[in-house]
């Protein structure tokens, strides 16, 4: 009897220590052609598994993503088998067509997950890769022969500050007999502008006239924007010819030296000299390194313009040097500036709470600052704070910033923030002295919970929200998760808009036009001191968009 009662213990023992049978999940679906519908075979298929919604297991760290890929056969059919429940993002690549996620709205946006219950089986994934469009051509002289090697770039109108603007959004190089060839675009209409090689500086005297170089060119052979001719792209179209015959223009030399360029150097590299626009831009920039020995640098085809010269060395790590001023540039050569480096600046600053009775734990809080000149360089500065809300900003410049605070407690919002005793207007503000920056917060923000729907009642993924406050310019937006629900919180007390969109361009929410036809649908919610107010918005459709395709 001893013997059968252990006998059957074991049993039972074997029994509870079965491993649970493995996972039966699959997804499959098929590839094709957007344009034709054909199959399409040597698609590779990324399949992630996604985390949990409500964060790690048992508050444990996060698991890595599990990452599978399979390639379509003829038929353009692909499987994954043997998986776990839970969610998966899901897409597909292939050499001339543009990069889709299953359920995005358009090339190169995210798509929705594929929620996989325990051994189910999805077999009706299906996903349509438009063709890639391609624009080729040559980087042509006067004459018409080519020029090798040359930078080409690639724009597109975008979102920018809340506006759309011809933007960069890639490039290439003429390669040694001239040619060139853009490819990987999606549908829309692009300028295509080559720019010139530099000049090789030299030690001549600058000539008393302009001398004549060649000058960014636009297709077909403009200097500006606005005179340039878009190229159309359809999907999958290869647009060919389209030759950039640049153009020659007046320019001017640039000379000066560059007091502490010795030391600047040492231990820290070159120390470049450049030109940048006043207005922010980048086309214009001219760089260039002071010679070690004699402390000089020489700028060459620099046009008429308002710029901003500036010298610099090193990085915070090893203690940045800096100088700058502003140039007006003429029809005239310019010789005999003179700039001096100059440690930059430590920016103490002080971070407080507006009730003195609140405990806010700041230690969270980091303050960054973004240079606002494009094409500056360097590492932006960035503090964390010290004990009691004090931090430090190392590395400032003596140019414009803007100033940002993340990191936020919960509750709090930015009550204001000040350099040298004045508020700092969301444009920046010039940093000339060590002045304090102090950084006031507010422990009675409010928060904006709520959901996006369709108009069948359908909660929307990734629709884009705008919280509009009374100052436009702090617009602010949301993505709505997969329950369609989004958060605004850290709020500022006030009136706001609420406005969704299913899908829109990056940025187009902060342009006060582009919002202009959709007023009429914003919901309008009064946040008060610790208030949370909730909203349900319904979402306007991709199809009743002003002006979208």
């Amino acid at each position: 009897m001893k013997h059968l009662c252990l006998f059957a213990a074991s049993v039972l023992a074997g029994f509870a220590q079965t491993p649970p049978p493995p996972p039966q999940g699959s997804i499959e679906g098929h590839i094709g052609n957007a344009n034709t519908g054909a199959p399409l075979r040597k698609v590779t298929v990324r399949l992630v598994g996604l985390p949990p919604q409500d964060g790690p297991v048992n508050g444990g760290p996060p698991t890595p993503p599990r990452t599978m890929s399979r390639d379509t056969d003829e038929h353009g059919h692909f499987q994954f088998t043997g998986l776990d429940a839970g969610r998966y993002q899901l897409s597909a690549t292939r050499q001339g067509f543009l990069q889709q996620s299953y359920g995005a709205r358009r090339p190169g946006y995210g798509g929705t997950p594929i929620l996989l219950s325990q051994d189910q089986h999805v077999t009706d994934v299906s996903l349509r890769l438009t063709p890639q469009g391609v624009i080729t051509g040559r980087v042509l002289d006067e004459d018409g022969d080519p020029i090798p090697n040359v930078s080409v770039k690639l724009m597109r109108l975008l979102y920018r500050n809340g506006a759309k603007q011809w933007t960069q959004s890639g490039g290439s190089q003429s390669s040694d007999i001239g040619e060139y060839r853009l490819p990987n675009l999606e549908p829309g209409r692009y300028l295509v502008a080559a720019g010139p090689r530099q000049p090789i500086a030299t030690t001549e005297p600058p000539p008393d006239k302009p001398e004549t170089i060649y000058a960014e060119t636009y297709y077909p052979r403009s200097l500006d924007v606005p005179s340039a001719s878009p190229v159309e792209i359809g999907a999958g179209t290869e647009v060919r010819g389209i030759d950039i015959h640049l153009v020659k223009t007046p320019s001017v030399r640039i000379r000066g030296t560059v007091a502490n360029a010795s030391e600047g150097a040492r231990g820290r590299g070159s120390v470049q000299v450049g030109l940048l626009p006043r207005d922010g831009g980048t086309a214009g920039r001219v760089v260039a390194a002071a010679r070690i020995g004699d402390n000089r640098f020489e700028l060459r085809g620099v046009q008429p313009g308002s710029y901003l010269l500036y010298a610099r060395s090193g990085a915070p790590a090893t203690g940045e040097l800096f100088a700058s001023q502003a140039l007006e540039v003429g029809s005239a050569a310019i010789d005999g500036l003179a700039l001096t480096l100059s440690p930059a600046m430590d920016i103490a600053g002080q971070v407080t709470v507006a009730e003195s009775d609140a405990q806010i734990d700041l230690k969270s809080i980091v303050v960054r600052m973004r240079p606002s000149a494009t094409g500056l360089g360097g590492a932006a500065p960035v503090a964390r704070m010290e004990a009691g809300g004090q931090f430090t900003v190392a590395g400032v410049m003596a140019v414009r910033y803007a100033v940002a605070v993340t990191g936020i407690p919960d509750g709090c919002f930015v009550q204001s923030m000040k350099y040298s005793g004045q508020e700092i207007p969301s444009e920046g503000v010039e940093f000339t002295v060590k002045a304090p920056l102090e950084v006031v917060l507010s422990a009675t923000a409010g928060k904006i919970a709520g959901t996006v729907t369709d108009k069948n009642g359908r909660a929307v993924l990734r629709a884009i929200v705008a919280l509009i406050p009374a100052d436009p310019s702090q617009i602010s937006s949301a993505t709505s998760d997969d329950t369609g629900s989004f958060t605004f919180d850290r709020l500022r007390p006030g009136r706001y808009k609420l406005i969704a969109w299913e899908d829109t361009e990056p940025g187009a929410y902060q342009d006060p036009e582009f919002r202009k036809p959709y007023e009429s649908r914003a919901t309008e919610i009064n946040v008060g001191p610790r208030d949370q107010q909730t909203a349900q918005l319904r979402a306007i459709a991709v199809e009743e968009m002003t002006g979208v395709k």
